[in-house]
């Protein structure tokens, strides 16, 4: 628009100056020398406005295309082609199968087995009981007849056949174990002599070696002297065999 007015105004004191008027407080002085940058100028304007204008022109359509309702596209009527049908191949027919007839069975001729041979077995049998009846029956009555043996005699060989039966072995006597007293039970003598025996534990087994007896808060085994003169000389499952000066005291524990 600055353009347009300058124009104008460049006119209005061109024509005022042809008509000798005096320039008015809008003329503009008459330039003495060409601007040689004026055209430039005014190209460059120019294509400046060119340049405005096409852009909002390019604007525009768009916002046109994006603000536009979307159109269904008409569905393309595409003729589907369809496929010729292929000609049928002539397939060779298979060659007709003659039928064959079952052949018939052989029948071979039955061939009845050999009769069976008389074994010498049969023949041993049927000359058995000819040899048995022509033994004489007065044998057998006689043997029969026979007296039988006398009890007395089988009684005898039997008292015979049976072993006399040996004595046992003589066990030991009674009299070869020393008695075994209680501490009630030991002469006054003894029993004034024998120490004091306080058994607190005890451990039996089968086998001699693993048994033990704690006297007086010791442990002992079979053979061992607590005291002088006193021998453990057994441990039993509840009791306990002492040698003291001879005699066998028992003690329960």
């Amino acid at each position: 628009m600055s353009y347009i007015l300058d124009a104008l105004k460049k006119a209005d004191a061109e024509r005022e100056r042809g008509q000798g008027r005096a320039p008015g407080l809008h003329a503009r002085p008459a330039p003495m020398v060409d601007d040689p940058a004026e055209p430039a100028t005014r190209s460059l304007g120019v294509a400046v406005w060119v340049i405005a204008g096409l852009l909002g022109a390019l604007v525009v359509v768009l916002g046109w295309r994006l603000w536009a309702p979307a159109e269904a596209p008409e569905p393309a009527q595409a003729s589907a082609v369809v496929p010729a049908a292929p000609a049928p191949r002539a397939e060779p027919q298979p060659a007709p199968v003659k039928p064959v007839a079952p052949a018939a069975p052989v029948i071979e001729p039955f061939a009845p087995p050999p009769p069976p041979q008389p074994r010498a077995d049969a023949a041993r049998s049927t000359e058995a009981p000819a040899l048995r009846t022509a033994e004489p029956t007065p044998s057998i009555t006689a043997s029969r007849n026979a007296a039988p043996t006398p009890p007395a005699a089988s009684g005898a060989s039997i008292t015979e056949a049976r072993p006399v039966a040996k004595p046992a072995a003589t066990a030991s006597r009674p009299s070869d174990v020393p008695a075994l007293y209680t501490p009630q039970t030991l002469p006054e003598a003894v029993r004034r002599d024998l120490p004091a025996i306080a058994v607190s534990g005890a451990m039996y087994s089968e086998t001699p070696a693993q048994r033990m007896l704690i006297i007086n808060s010791q442990v002992f085994r079979e053979g061992d002297q607590p005291q002088p003169e006193l021998v453990l000389e057994e441990i039993r499952l509840k009791s306990a065999v002492f040698r003291f000066r001879g005699h066998r005291v028992l003690i329960a524990y």
